[in-house]
C-alpha cells in the first residue's frame, strides 16, 4: 500500500473545503471552526472565517470538516512520533 494515502484521498477535490467555508486557500483553516461544524446538527448555521455571512451546515460539510480534524490528528501524532 501506499503511505501518502491522505495526500490521494483528499486530491480528488483539492480545496473543497476552503470553497466552501470561504477561507483562502493559502490560510489555515482555523481548528474551532472545524470542531463548531462537526458538533453542530445538520441544518444548522455557523459564522464563516470573517464573521460576515453564514453557512448551512450540510452533511458533506460535516464529512469534509471531520475528515480536516482527522488528518490534522494524524499528522500532529506522526511529528510528535518522529521527535520522540
Amino acid at each position: 500500500m501506499t503511505t501518502k494515502w491522505i495526500q490521494q484521498a483528499f486530491a480528488k477535490h483539492k480545496g473543497a473545503l476552503h470553497r466552501q467555508l470561504d477561507v483562502p486557500e493559502g490560510e489555515t483553516i482555523p481548528i474551532h471552526l472545524l470542531e463548531e461544524i462537526v458538533h453542530k446538527p445538520i441544518g444548522d448555521f455557523i459564522w464563516n472565517y470573517h464573521n460576515v455571512y453564514k453557512i448551512k451546515v450540510t452533511k458533506l460539510l460535516k464529512e469534509r470538516a471531520q475528515a480536516a480534524l482527522n488528518a490534522e490528528k494524524r499528522l500532529h501524532h506522526n511529528v510528535l512520533r518522529i521527535k520522540s
